[in-house]
């Protein structure tokens, strides 16, 4: 059987200013901080969610 299960889908730019789209896998907070497990079928990266009067903003973390 197929994993049909709905995801979720955001589009992030990357430092060259192209488009991939991720499918949310996880939302979690860890010592006070957000963070979301992001997947596509070539990566799967994990960034910090930030809140501001705009709305939520998907921030890289540093390594």
């Amino acid at each position: 059987m197929e994993n049909d299960s709905l995801r979720d889908l955001v589009t992030i730019e990357d430092e060259k200013g192209q488009q991939i789209s991720y499918e949310v896998e996880a939302l979690f907070e860890m010592q006070g901080e957000s963070y979301a497990l992001l997947r596509n079928q070539n990566d799967t990266v994990l960034m910090k969610v930030e809140e501001d009067e705009k709305g939520q903003h998907l921030v890289p973390i540093a390594n």
